[in-house]
Parts: C-alpha cells; sequence; structure tokens
C-alpha cells in the first residue's frame, strides 16, 4: 500500500535495551518505488540447451519482456536482445557453439531479473574429468579452461580465441589443429606422429613458465608433428621445442608470403623443412640451419629463402654404411654462407644450391673411412667469388647425372688456386685451377667444371682405360690462359690451354681443329690411364674452325737436340709457327711466307716435351716433339 512514485527509508527498530544498550536502530535502505504496476522477472533458467540454441524460462514480472544476452567476455552494450510481447518463455537461434553466455530478461518498467550464466553444449566435453576429446571438425571453446585437450586421430580442431589449458595439450596421430591467429597456453604439449598444427598467429604456442613445482614440458621432439606457419604477416618460430639449446622441429611447413624467424638458439630439422612461400629468417647472433640424418630441405621459394643467404647450414651424414643422410631436395635453387657435413654417410643436393663463403667437407669423430664427401646429383653448386672448399680425410665432391661444379670469376681471382675436391665413394681425384695474369675477366665471369663419366675412344694405345673425362668451360673470360692440375694414382699433369692438344670428341672419334680464338671456349681433359698417360683436349666451336689437314705436316727429327723442321707438302702463303713449353708457356712465334720448308732453332732449351702450334688463316694443329 506504499504510494506509487514515492521515496522511503526503511530501518529496524528495538527496544532490548537489556542486550542491546547502545543500539536501538539498524542500518537504513533507501527506495524509490516506481509510477503503475511493475514486477522484476524471477527464477530465469534454462529448461534445453542445444549446441547453438539455449531455450529458458521466468516467473513474474510485466509483459512485454526483452530478453538481453552475451558472450561472457563483452560489455552490455554490446548485448543482442529479443523481444516477447506476452509468454514468459524464449529460446535463443544462432548462437555459437561451446560458448559461454551472461542472460537477463527485463520488464516492461525497465526493471531486471537477476543474471544468468550459461553455455551452449561443447562436444565431446567430459565435465566430470574436465577433459576435451575433439573427434570432429569442431572449434575449440576460448571460455572455458580444461584440464587437458586430446585431439583424436579424426579431429579437427580449430580456434577462434586464444586458448588455455591446465594440464595438457594432446594432438594424436593424424590429428590436427588449425590455431589461425590465435595463442594457446598450457603447460604441456604433446604431438604424436603424423599429427598437424597449423598457425597464423605470431607466436602460437606458449607456456606458463611455472606453477608451483610444475614446469613448463614440451614433449613433441620425438615424434613426425607437422607445424604448419601459414600468416599473412610476419611469425616466429616458437622456442618451446629447445632441446640442448636448440629447437628442434620434425617436420616445419613455411607457408608464410613474408617471413619466419627461428628461434634464438638455432634450428634443427628432423624430417624435412618445406620452404613454400617466404623467407626464413634468423636472429642477429644464431643463423645455424641443421639437418639431421634422412632430413630433407624442400625451397619452393626464391634464392633468398633462408635468411638473404645469411645462414650456417649444417648437413649430417647419418649412420655408417647406410645410405641415411642429409639432402637438398629444390626444386627452385637456394643460397647460404656456407655449409659444413659431418657425419658418416654422403650428404646429396639434388637441386640448383649456392654458397657464399665456404664448403668444409669435415667427419665427425671415429668416422674415418665411411663419410666420402657431398653427392651433387643432377644439379648445379655454383660458389660465390672467394668461396672456398675444405676437406678432410679424402672427403670429396662426387659428382654424378651431368652435375656442375660453377665458380664466379672477378680480377681478384687471378693467381688464386682453385680448389676442388673431385672423387667419388672409392676414389679421389683432386682438381686445382689456376687463371694467370694473361686474362681477362669481365663482370659476371664463371667457369664450370663437369666431370663426365664414360669411356671413350681416344687416340692413344690406352684408350680403353680412358673412362674419367673433365670439361671445364669459361664465359666472361677473353684471353684465358690457366693451368690445371689433375692428381689421381699418384701422377700429376700440369699443363695451360695453350700447350693442349686440340681435340673435339664427335662420339666416336677425337677430331683436331683451330683453337686460334680461345674466347667462352671448353677445355676437357680426361683422367690417368692405367699406366699413367695423361692426355688433356682443348674442345672449340667446330662450327667456326676448320681442321687443318694432319697429314700433309712433317714435322722431323724427333727426338732432336739443336733443331727441328716442318715440312709441308703443298707450299703456303702465310704460316705462324709458335712454340710452347709443357707448361704453356710461349717460347717462340714466327710468321713466314711462300715456304715449304721451316727450320727452328731449339739448341738452347732445355730437354723435356714441347709443343708447336703451326697455323694457317683460321686453321692449325700441333705437334709434339721431345728435346734430348
Amino acid at each position: 500500500a506504499l504510494n506509487p512514485g514515492s521515496n522511503y527509508k526503511l530501518f529496524v527498530n528495538t527496544n532490548d535495551f537489556a542486550a542491546y544498550p547502545y543500539i536501538k536502530n539498524s542500518d537504513t535502505i533507501y527506495f524509490t518505488t516506481r509510477i503503475g504496476s511493475c514486477n522484476q522477472p524471477v527464477a530465469l533458467q534454462t529448461t534445453q540447451i542445444d549446441t547453438t540454441s539455449i531455450k529458458l524460462k521466468w516467473n513474474e514480472g510485466v509483459s512485454p519482456f526483452k530478453v538481453e544476452y552475451k558472450k561472457i567476455n563483452q560489455a552490455w552494450s554490446s548485448a543482442l536482445s529479443v523481444s516477447v510481447i506476452i509468454a514468459d518463455s524464449l529460446r535463443l537461434y544462432a548462437l555459437d557453439s561451446a560458448s559461454k553466455y551472461v542472460i537477463r530478461v527485463q520488464s516492461n518498467c525497465a526493471s531486471y531479473s537477476d543474471t544468468l550464466l550459461t553455455n551452449t553444449i561443447v562436444h565431446g566435453w567430459d565435465q566430470v574429468n574436465n577433459i576435451l576429446y575433439i573427434n570432429t571438425n569442431q572449434t575449440i571453446s576460448s571460455d572455458f579452461i580444461f584440464n587437458k585437450i586430446i585431439v583424436n586421430s579424426t579431429g579437427i580442431a580449430k580456434l577462434k580465441s586464444n586458448v588455455k589449458y591446465i594440464d595438457s595439450l594432446i594432438v594424436k596421430k593424424y590429428g590436427e589443429c588449425i590455431f589461425d591467429t590465435f595463442t594457446v597456453t598450457g603447460f604441456a604439449f604433446v604431438a604424436h606422429d603424423t599429427a598437424k598444427l597449423s598457425t597464423a598467429h605470431q607466436y602460437c604456442f606458449t607456456l606458463d613458465t611455472d606453477n608451483g613445482s610444475v614446469r613448463s614440458k614440451v614433449r613433441n621432439f620425438s615424434v613426425k608433428a607437422s607445424y604448419i606457419y601459414n600468416g599473412q604477416k610476419a611469425q616466429y618460430l616458437s622456442d618451446i621445442f629447445d632441446v640442448d639449446n636448440r629447437s628442434n622441429y620434425y617436420v616445419l611447413i613455411l607457408d608464410n608470403p613474408i617471413s619466419v624467424e627461428s628461434p634464438m638458439h638455432g634450428l634443427n630439422i628432423k624430417d624435412n623443412l618445406q620452404i613454400k612461400k617466404g623467407m626464413l629468417k634468423f636472429g642477429p647472433y644464431y643463423k645455424t640451419l641443421s639437418l639431421d640424418a634422412n632430413a630433407k630441405l624442400y625451397n619452393y621459394s626464391s634464392l633468398n629463402a633462408i635468411n638473404n643467404h645469411r645462414c650456417f647450414m649444417s648437413f649430417a651424414g647419418g649412420a655408417p654404411n647406410i645410405d641415411d643422410a642429409a639432402s637438398f631436395m629444390g626444386p627452385n635453387e637456394i643460397w647460404l654462407d656456407s655449409i659444413n657435413i659431418k657425419g658418416y654417410g654422403d650428404p646429396s643436393v639434388y637441386a640448383p644450391l649456392r654458397v657464399n663463403k665456404k664448403i668444409k667437407l669435415d667427419i665427425s669423430s671415429g668416422s674415418v673411412g665411411y663419410t666420402k664427401g657431398l653427392k651433387i646429383i643432377g644439379a648445379t653448386l655454383t660458389l660465390d667469388t672467394g668461396a672456398i672448399i675444405t676437406n678432410a680425410y679424402d672427403a670429396n665432391l662426387i659428382l654424378s647425372d651431368s652435375a656442375i661444379i660453377r665458380y664466379s670469376i672477378c680480377m681478384g681471382d687471378i693467381g688464386r688456386t682453385i680448389f676442388i675436391p673431385l672423387g667419388d665413394v672409392l676414389t679421389p681425384r683432386p682438381l686445382t685451377f689456376l687463371l694467370n695474369g694473361a686474362s681477362a675477366i669481365s663482370n659476371n665471369a664463371k667457369i664450370d667444371f663437369v666431370p663426365i663419366l664414360q669411356a671413350s675412344s681416344n687416340k692413344d694405345t690406352a684408350s680403353s682405360f680412358i673412362n674419367y673425362y673433365i670439361t671445364i668451360k669459361g664465359e666472361g673470360i677473353s684471353d684465358p690462359n690457366f693451368s690445371v692440375n689433375h692428381s689421381y694414382n699418384g701422377t700429376t699433369w700440369v699443363g695451360s690451354e695453350k700447350a693442349l692438344y686440340a681435340y673435339v670428341f664427335d662420339g666416336n672419334k677425337w677430331n683436331s681443329f683451330d683453337s686460334a680464338n680461345r674466347i667462352s671456349k671448353t677445355l676437357v681433359f680426361n683422367a690417368i690411364t692405367s699406366w699413367g698417360d695423361f692426355t688433356a683436349i682443348s674442345l672449340q666451336d667446330v662450327g667456326i674452325h676448320i681442321p687443318m689437314a694432319n697429314s700433309d705436316i712433317m714435322l722431323y727429327p724427333n727426338p732432336s737436340s739443336d733443331y727441328i723442321k716442318v715440312h709441308f707438302e703443298d707450299p703456303k702463303d702465310e704460316v705462324r709457327c709458335e712454340l710452347f713449353s709443357a707448361k704453356g708457356l710461349l717460347l717462340f712465334k714466327g710468321d713466314y711466307t711462300q715456304t715449304s720448308d721451316i727450320k727452328i732453332n731449339i739448341i738452347d732449351l732445355a730437354s723435356g716435351l714441347y709443343f708447336l702450334r703451326i697455323s694457317e688463316k683460321n686453321k692449325f694443329v700441333i705437334r709434339r716433339f721431345v728435346k734430348l
């Protein structure tokens, strides 16, 4: 019977002065009655809950009602509302599954019920043990903190916001987690073989570092889980997988068009690394990428896919006598600072590889006799200007299937010896190359070394034993003058391009021809025959130069102690004779006209092998003789 729209105060008075001598009145409350007839809705409750809907019921209140609802982490200002004209019940539709909601009911006079906290159904939630089992394609709720989250083999777990778990996140065999742009936080992470985890978040995984006596643990480095980083902005690899101060990933897939940065202690790959887009970056101090035995590196991105070539790569060789070494599979070329080969087996390169500073063919302790080096299989290994190769215990670069060793050359390389430890799994065939001072080097000059493992028919008596050839071709080097030292079976040959027999192999036999123009030409020489004879061949462009007939020229006496004579069957209008030492030094040059006989004094020459190059216009032939 209070008056509408009136202010009141209320307290309780007592006359029991004996019990409460100093207290006469209770605390006072103040209130204002509303105008009109309005009651607060009470007893708000759920009567049915589904994955995307909730049915509500309440008592009393005055219609029309307005039901307001929001996510637990939202403000009421962003709440949604539904009007109810007469009824005292309502079903809310189109809710997010596995989500917590806060709901209240308002009477027409703005009087609210108490708020109700409820949630849509969470599939696979064991509420007794607070464990979430994911068996289908399902979104993990961020409104709950589960003890455990277990993604079974048929499950695909997705995040729409950050998720925290108390004990462990377990992704079982063939299970998959998609973290989109959110972070997973918890204490232990366990990934099983063939599990897949992809993230577009900047960091993805974080672990609470301490929980009383329980420290964070990650148990994934002994299984072949796949980690896919597919963000559209720069990302960072998680360092929660650190073991012995390096981060171990089994399968790592970088599908980020910008970059993914390695953990600070470096990165170790145990199965395979796939760079599909962008760049794998390293911090300013740790720039080491190592591949364990059997691990493979795939580059589908650019030449600079690994830290813009500022990266030290370590290839593991695996176990003795087992073909389980690491491999670079390509398909695109990749650029590295340096490479270190360790272990027992032979790491393999199947796609273009470029090295800026150094290749170190090393052998770890106790593995002598097993490691033979780095296999280059049908690929080009490019070494930048000044790059070097070092080897231990006859470790080699083992080339096959038309593989190429390519050196970038500049003017500073004149006079610098290039060492190439060529060979195979049984026999080392080291080669040194020296570019002499007479050469002129242009920009982007290069030299290719191509071993050819095949038998060929040569013009010497040991042709059946010659089965290993090396082709050397220069580009951007005018008037090349170089020396080659190829040591094999204890025999060493040293010479230069100007002192070589000039032949081209047509598939059946060697044919001699003019090599006067040496720009961008190719030097070919074969390996040592069984009794130590070495034949070198200078391969030129047959389409430009016509061979000089060999049958109409006679050089005699041979050997000689004081002079040699050159006789032509037909007199020559103009002819030039050039005398070279075995090391390619030009000792004499003479031009002759209208002659059929030439006499050259050799009395002052030291004993040994010499070469005489006889040329007529664009034709030439080289004859050798011995000075007694």
